[in-house]
């Protein structure tokens, strides 16, 4: 029975082989040969829990001093991890894809896909027209950024009575006068939009 199953494994009937190693252990259960077989055929036809369980007693059978057993063990340890570790792996892809599609979701709920950047100095006759020509757009996925650079007329006074009550995300900084370029990128940086619009407050 024993040469029976090891010829079917030779030729790659592992079923049958399986079956003959089955029946040669009932007939010798304390052969360690045909167990580590045995073990190996587990092996090959994937069912690597069985062949981790069959494969560890074997070693410990032999004092593990068959460097052939703790091969084939050291087989079936790396299937199982590898095994393990896919599927770890897919569960962290799947949660960071979860992740991704949410802030790309939020992205669209909270995030503008235009800034309009309006730089002012001394403008208090015409900012308010610029400001509500921003506010009167239809289209909805826009913000407003005004920045006064350091005016010494009522212009600051005037856009902050021209943003109040806006049903579009606006920002307004007043400060020191810096210059137009140094104003212009400093609105720049402020945008979170995908395309910028820079429009004179005049």
């Amino acid at each position: 029975m024993r040469l029976q199953a090891l010829a079917a494994h030779q030729r790659g009937a592992l079923g049958r082989a399986e079956e003959l190693y089955g029946k040669a252990l009932a007939e010798n259960p304390g052969d360690i040969d045909v167990l580590h077989m045995a073990g190996v055929v587990k092996l090959q036809r994937l069912r690597y829990r069985d062949a981790l369980e069959i494969l560890w007693d074997v070693a410990e059978r032999s004092t593990w001093s068959d460097a052939r057993i703790r091969h084939n063990l050291g087989l079936v340890l790396a299937k199982l991890l590898t095994q393990e570790a896919n599927e770890r792996q897919a569960a962290l892809l799947a949660e960071f894809l979860g992740w991704e599609r949410h802030q790309r979701q939020q992205a669209k709920v909270v995030s503008p896909l235009v800034s309009v950047v309006l730089p002012t100095y001394n403008n208090e006759r015409f900012v308010a027209q610029s400001i509500a020509s921003v506010l009167a757009q239809t289209y909805p996925n826009i913000e407003l950024i005004v920045i006064d650079d350091g005016s010494t007329d009522r212009t600051a006074a005037v856009v902050a009575d021209s943003l109040a009550g806006a049903s579009l995300p606006v920002r307004f900084i007043a400060r020191e006068n810096r210059g137009a370029p140094v104003t212009l990128n400093e609105g720049a940086a402020m945008a979170r939009g995908q395309y910028l619009a820079f429009l004179n407050s005049d």
